[in-house]
């Protein structure tokens, strides 16, 4: 009798078996190789997004301190506020992760975004004093981190992580052009005389363009390899809610 509800009850396990393997197998990312990458329309939307992004990150990171000097003349006060920012910005990759999972990339990234240009629109009108710039610094710096916490992680969970690394390389070979780009605007404007002001409201610009150009981010989860043709199309998508 009990090779019999042995024999009775492996149908059921078999069963079971079988739904766990067909649920692991839809877990499974899609691999896109790098030169697929390069066809595929939502890589240069994240692309794009790290562009207008670093406009923000290069102006901070480089002209935080020479701005605050024209009104602040304790320079330990301006390595303090270096220092604060610095664990502003550690912080906040391990916060902005948490954001994208919770509520999803486009969500996280475009809601940075938003803060980020928003800062730098005000940011001229921090000068009435130096305990205002310093907690104004450390919010630009909390902005800077949610990129590299975000955007590598949509990357793998996107494009499959067979490939990870180098597709996460093609991805930020725009801070390359967006550094460039950031020099060419600052000589062509501080350099020429513009106002710092005018020049953050450029930066402010850049980061609302990214942030309509992260709006069209299309995927909904993690794309899986449907290996049981039950959905149409090549691929699916699992439940994972990052890229929303």
């Amino acid at each position: 009798s009990g090779v019999n509800g042995a024999a009775c009850a492996s149908p059921s396990l078999q069963q079971d078996s079988t739904a766990s393997e067909n649920l692991l197998q839809e877990a499974l990312p899609a691999e896109y190789s790098p030169l697929q990458l390069l066809k595929h329309r939502d890589f240069w939307i994240l692309w794009f997004t790290f562009l207008c992004n670093n406009q923000g990150i290069c102006y901070v990171s480089t002209y935080w301190k020479s701005f605050g000097q024209g009104f602040i003349s304790d320079d330990m006060f301006l390595a303090a506020i270096g220092s604060a920012a610095s664990i502003g910005n550690a912080l906040s990759r391990i916060i902005w992760g948490g954001i994208g999972d919770k509520l999803g990339f486009k969500t996280a990234m475009c809601t940075l975004q938003a803060i980020f240009a928003m800062l730098y629109i005000v940011m001229y009108y921090t000068q009435a004093g130096k305990w205002g710039y310093a907690i104004f610094v450390f919010c630009l710096f909390f902005c800077v981190g949610g990129s590299f916490s975000l955007i590598p992680t949509v990357t793998i969970r996107t494009f499959g992580s067979q490939y990870g690394t180098a597709n996460y390389g093609l991805v930020f070979t725009s801070g390359v052009v967006g550094s460039l780009l950031n020099l060419l605007i600052l000589n062509l404007t501080i350099n020429h005389g513009m106002s710092q002001q005018h020049v953050q409201w450029i930066v402010a610009s850049f980061l609302v363009v990214g942030l309509i150009n992260s709006a069209f981010f299309k995927f909904r989860g993690c794309p899986c390899v449907n290996r049981r043709g039950e959905r149409s199309g090549e691929y699916g998508y699992s439940s994972v809610p990052y890229s929303d």
